[in-house]
């Protein structure tokens, strides 16, 4: 079944767009800012790169969302890329707690992130730009590493997935 909508149509509504750029596949993050006992963690799978030089990334957030203002705030944030097998930690930081579960989190920088991931950086807000109902915080790279022993969790139509074979280099 294929969903359109035509040139000069009125603009579809909210449940139609979040499915159509729902088609987009992406990794999913949690975005952290605060250390210590303080941590504070979001989930959020609109983080991009934006540039090498200089190394910049960016993250779009809710302005109606309780992350905005300490995003705002602190100037300094963390994204922890999710791997294979972490659903239940993007669930716990979209609000759906999961029982049991307790993130463990490693300072680095001043920001906590979360210890397990796949890959993490550390961003000092550059730039911050509002977009509709958004934020664009776009922060330059302080410190990052990676695991290369695991799979991205995957984001696409509203579920999460898994890459169903490496990707080559």
């Amino acid at each position: 079944m294929v969903e359109s909508m035509e040139r000069g149509a009125a603009l579809p509504d909210q449940h139609f767009l979040r499915a159509m750029f729902g088609r987009f596949a992406s990794g999913v993050t949690v975005v952290t800012c605060g250390a210590g006992d303080a941590v504070h963690g979001m989930t959020a799978n609109s983080f991009t790169s934006v540039s090498l030089e200089p190394a910049l990334g960016l993250v779009s957030l809710s302005r109606n969302c309780r992350m905005h203002d300490r995003l705002v705030a602190a100037r300094r944030f963390g994204v922890s890329v999710l791997a294979e097998g972490h659903r239940h930690v993007s669930n716990h930081f979209a609000g759906r707690p999961v029982d049991g579960y307790l993130p463990a989190f490693e300072e680095r920088c001043g920001v906590g992130l979360l210890s397990d991931a796949l890959a993490w950086m550390i961003l000092e807000t550059e730039a911050e730009h509002r977009a509709g109902t958004h934020t664009l915080f776009v922060g330059r790279l302080v410190s990052c590493g990676y695991r290369a022993d695991a799979h991205p969790l995957i984001f696409f139509g509203g579920g999460y997935g898994a890459l169903s074979a490496p990707a080559s280099a």
